[in-house]
């Protein structure tokens, strides 16, 4: 079940990661 929701994590992230430009998501990954 971890396995799946992680797989579905990443592509719901992959589409918003591209969209998100790179160092306000370095930033979220600080905090």
């Amino acid at each position: 079940m971890q396995r799946e929701s992680t797989v579905t994590n990443i592509n719901w992230l992959s589409p918003v990661k591209m969209q998100i430009p790179i160092p306000v998501f370095d930033n979220l990954n600080s905090s």
